[in-house]
């Protein structure tokens, strides 16, 4: 890595297999120059796997969303091949940001992936194959990022994608590989939209869940309903046992 490209920033309190980077983009948003701050972790999958970037996407709510929103994900993800997992633009430590006082600051999608992309071109150029994973809207940047990147993308894990126009999505994922979660007491997304992807993907394995893994107190607080569109964090055990295989199907796992 290039360190006059990269800049290093605090690690703060995180695992210390995870590296912690901001990427300066080489191109102004709507508040001038932009970094992207995003966790890297290095691979730990072994040599029979299809070279793989795992690149892990969260939702639009910057109080609320970052890359520290997927926990522990990001290591078990790099069972299976290098992750990034980033802050989006206006989100976490990017810059402009959330952590810097610009909450109301809009970007649009294409910026979002015009980061994204940035950030692919530093750390995985021309290098391997692709998965996304996208919760809520970054599911949706998910998508437009396979528009452009056909040929790369292995497949998709979805966690109730915010995509309502079939139009748009059908066309770029309905032969890719979809791992599909979506919990059904979900208070953001309404879980019925899981029905416009099935019926319009070839390639989807469903993990619904009935019930989210909460204490029954915290169902009658405020914060319920973040955690309701959250299930691969609420149900972490059930999801990793459950996108094990379909991972090692994608990748061409061969071998124990």
């Amino acid at each position: 890595m290039n360190e006059e490209t990269m800049v290093k920033v605090n690690s703060g309190e995180i695992p210390n297999t995870m590296m912690r980077r901001m990427l300066p983009l080489s191109t102004s948003g709507p508040r001038g120059q932009q970094h992207l701050h995003y966790f890297k972790v290095e691979s730990k999958a072994p040599r029979n796997l299809v070279k793989t970037t795992f690149v892990m996407i969260h939702g639009l709510n910057r109080r609320r969303q970052s890359c520290m929103s997927w926990e522990e994900l990001p290591d078990f993800f790099s069972r299976f091949g290098m992750v990034l997992a980033l802050d989006l633009l206006g989100h976490g430590h990017s810059l402009p940001g959330a952590a810097h006082g610009d909450i109301n600051q809009p970007y649009d999608v294409e910026l979002q992936v015009d980061a994204v992309l940035e950030l692919l071109s530093v750390e995985a150029p021309n290098d391997g194959k692709l998965v996304f994973v996208g919760r809520s809207y970054g599911g949706y940047v998910s998508t437009k990022l396979c528009e452009g990147l056909k040929g790369s993308v292995l497949g998709l894990v979805l966690i109730a994608p915010m995509l309502e126009n079939k139009e748009e999505f059908a066309p770029i994922l309905e032969n890719l590989p979809i791992f599909l979660m979506w919990a059904k007491e979900d208070m953001l997304i309404p879980f019925e939209n899981s029905q416009l992807i099935l019926g319009n993907c070839r390639k989807v394995q469903t993990l619904f869940i009935d019930r989210i893994n909460v204490p029954e107190d915290v169902r009658s607080k405020p914060s319920f309903k973040f955690m309701s569109h959250s299930p691969e964090i609420t149900n972490k055990e059930e999801f990793s046992m459950q996108v094990t295989p379909w991972l090692r199907e994608i990748l061409k796992f061969r071998g124990g």
